[in-house]
């Protein structure tokens, strides 16, 4: 048998108290180095990562364009100008028929009934009974307008002709023979006549025989 070699390993010295102060300093010295890389590290990363690890997959949100400044409407001031038409009522008459002269011409017999309105329109100051003048145009003129006597008569109360002068001055415009078969003028010329009469204390009916 081989003899056994004991072999000895000598033990480690015990740490001296000054040899472990020295190893607690170097351990909290690196604890703090450690400490303060770790906030380096952690800063850094804070400035430049995302607040929160969702941000990162958070597209940007869209910068909205600048709104249009609002149109701005100037109203105009208007002053409406309100025409009220005023309608003045105008009274209408219907055309009268047309008259026909003439014994066809009257409604009745003995009398020149289509002229019965001139007489009533143009009747004397004095006034005067239309039937008997409706009557005595019959007589006379027999309700022609235009008929001239031999005695120098005209129209339908057969105006004579001496009356002429003092029928101008009356009238105030021309009276003639030719303006005469005019009915109205006719019809005027008697009732100025007729006044005449009156006033100089006779019958409105004398230039027809009374």
């Amino acid at each position: 048998m081989s003899p056994i070699t004991s072999s000895t390993t000598p033990l480690p010295s015990p740490p001296t108290p000054v040899g472990r102060a020295a190893r607690r300093r170097r351990r909290r010295r690196f604890t703090h180095l450690s400490l303060a890389a770790g906030a380096l590290v952690v800063g850094t990363g804070q400035c430049d990562a995302p607040s929160s690890p969702a941000a990162s997959h958070v597209a940007a949100a869209p910068i909205a364009a600048p709104a249009a400044p609002a149109s701005t409407t100037t109203i105009l001031a208007t002053t409406t100008t309100t025409t009220t038409a005023t309608t003045t009522a105008v009274p209408t008459t219907t055309a009268p028929a047309a008259i026909v002269p003439g014994p066809d011409g009257t409604a009745t017999a003995g009398r020149c009934t289509q002229y019965d309105d001139l007489l009533v329109r143009y009747a004397p100051a004095a006034g005067w009974d239309v039937d008997r003048m409706s009557r005595l145009a019959w007589r006379e003129s027999n309700c022609w307008p235009e008929i001239r006597s031999r005695t120098s008569d005209t129209g339908l109360l057969q105006i004579n002709d001496i009356t002429l002068s003092f029928l101008n001055d009356t009238l105030g415009e021309p009276v003639d023979r030719t303006t005469l078969t005019d009915p109205v003028q006719n019809v005027r010329a008697a009732a100025a006549l007729c006044d005449f009469w009156v006033r100089n204390g006779s019958s409105c009916y004398q230039p027809w025989g009374g």
